[in-house]
C-alpha cells in the first residue's frame, strides 16, 4: 500500500481505484495533495504578477541552511545549553552577558561561526530573482539575527528588527559610555579570535573578551535580547525608516489606482454630511460595488506578503505580515511546517494560502511553478 500511494501522490491524477483501495485514508491524503498543489499554483500566480513582495522571515527560514531554531521540531542552537541545564531565554539576556560573560560569549561565538559558515539555501536565491521582477521590488522584514539576508538583498531593502550578530555595541549603552549607543561591525574573523579556555567549549578566555572602544566596558552583539533595555537601535532605526518609506511607496502606488473610488467616496461622505438627517451608510450599493471591483482589479498585480518560518511564541513577523495583508490589494502566503493556519477572513476572500512545508521546499515549488507562467 505504501509504495502505490507514494507513486500516486507524485502524479497529476490518481491511478484508477487508488482512493477506493485505500479507503478514507487514501481519499484524505489525496485531497491534501490536491489542496497543496492548488495553493502552490496560487502562490506562484501571485508572485509572478506581484507589484511588490514583502518578505517576513522568522527562524524557520534558516533551518534548511543548517541553522537551528529555539523552538519547534528544528530546535537546537548550542549543545552545551542542555548539558548545563540552561534555557535559550536565559543565555540570550543582558544579565547573562554581565554576570557570566565568558559563558555568554562562548554561546555567541558558536552562533556567529555557525551563521557565517552556513550557506543561503536556494530559496533565498528564488526571492532574489523575484526582487528583480517585481516593479516595486522586495523588502525583507526579519527577526533573524544570523546576518544571512544582507548576502541576498541590499541594505536598503532590509529591516533586521532584532539586530544582527555581525555588529557589536557596548553593554553599557544606556550608562556613561561616551559612544552613546554606537554600533560597529565585527572585525574579520572576530569569532575565532574569542579563544576558548583549554578543553572547554562553554567558556571564552577572560583576556579574549571583547570590549567597547569608547569606555572599555564589555562589548556585546547588537542583538535585541530577552528583557533587553540596552539594545542600541542606531542601526535598526535607519533600517526601520527605509522600511517605512518602502511601505509608503507601496501604499502610494495602491492609492493611485484607487483614486477614482476614493474621490467618489469622499463626495458621498460630504453629501451625506449636508443632509438634515445623515445616513448611517453614506455609500450607495453601486459605489460599494465600484470599490469591490477596484480592489479586485488591484489583486491582478498584488502586494505579496510572503511569510516564511515565523513562529507563534513571539509572533512579531506573523503580526506584521497579517496586518499588511489585510489591506486592499494585498495577499498572504504563509510557509510554515508546524503553524500554518491563516486568518479566516483572508482565507474566505481567497487572499491567503498556507503551505505546510519547509522554507526551501515551498520556495522551490513556487519557483518551479512560476517558470511555466513567464
Amino acid at each position: 500500500m505504501g509504495s502505490s500511494l507514494a507513486s500516486a501522490i507524485q502524479t497529476e491524477n490518481p491511478p484508477n481505484g487508488i482512493a477506493t483501495d485505500l479507503g478514507e485514508f487514501g481519499e484524505a491524503l489525496w485531497a491534501k495533495k490536491v489542496a497543496l498543489d492548488d495553493a502552490v499554483r496560487k502562490a506562484a500566480q501571485w508572485i509572478s504578477t506581484a507589484r511588490a513582495v514583502l518578505v517576513g522571515a522568522g527562524a524557520g527560514m534558516g533551518v534548511d541552511s543548517g541553522l537551528g531554531t529555539y523552538r519547534g521540531a528544528a530546535m537546537g542552537v548550542w549543545p552545551p545549553l542542555e548539558a548545563l541545564g540552561i534555557d535559550y531565554r536565559e543565555i540570550c539576556t543582558p544579565d547573562a552577558l554581565v554576570e557570566h560573560p565568558q559563558l555568554a560569549w562562548a554561546f555567541w561565538r558558536y552562533c556567529m561561526i555557525a551563521y557565517r559558515n552556513a550557506e543561503p539555501h536556494e530559496g533565498y536565491g528564488a526571492i532574489q530573482q523575484w526582487a528583480a521582477r517585481a516593479r516595486l521590488g522586495v523588502f525583507c522584514y526579519t527577526t533573524n539575527v544570523d546576518a544571512m539576508w544582507p548576502r541576498i538583498l541590499q541594505e536598503g531593502s532590509l529591516y533586521e528588527a532584532h539586530g544582527s550578530t555581525s555588529f557589536l555595541q557596548c553593554s553599557n549603552a544606556r550608562g556613561g559610555c561616551p559612544g552613546k549607543g554606537m554600533v560597529w561591525p565585527c572585525p574579520d574573523n572576530f569569532a575565532e579570535q574569542l579563544s576558548l579556555e583549554a578543553s572547554r567549549d562553554d567558556s571564552v578566555e577572560l583576556g579574549a573578551l571583547p570590549h567597547c572602544p569608547d569606555c572599555g566596558n564589555l562589548a556585546r552583539p547588537n542583538v535585541n535580547l530577552f528583557g533587553d533595555l540596552d539594545f542600541s537601535k542606531k542601526r535598526s532605526r535607519i533600517q526601520r525608516e527605509a522600511y517605512r518609506q518602502w511601505l509608503q511607496s507601496v501604499d502610494g502606488d495602491i492609492a493611485d489606482e484607487l483614486a477614482p473610488v476614493l474621490e467618489q467616496e469622499q463626495l458621498a461622505i460630504e453629501a451625506n454630511e449636508r443632509r438634515t438627517e445623515p445616513m448611517d451608510q453614506p455609500m450607495s450599493e453601486e459605489l460599494l460595488e465600484f470599490r469591490r471591483q477596484a480592489e479586485s482589479e488591484l489583486l491582478r498585480r498584488p502586494v505579496v506578503c510572503l511569510e516564511i518560518g515565523a513562529g507563534i511564541s513571539i509572533p512579531t513577523v506573523r503580526t506584521a505580515l497579517e496586518t499588511r495583508a489585510a489591506q486592499a490589494g494585498h495577499v498572504l502566503i504563509r510557509i510554515n511546517p508546524e503553524n500554518c493556519d491563516i486568518p479566516a477572513e483572508l482565507q474566505a476572500n481567497g487572499r491567503a494560502v498556507s503551505l505546510p512545508l519547509s522554507a526551501v521546499d515551498a520556495l522551490r515549488r513556487i519557483a518551479d511553478c512560476t517558470q511555466g507562467m513567464r
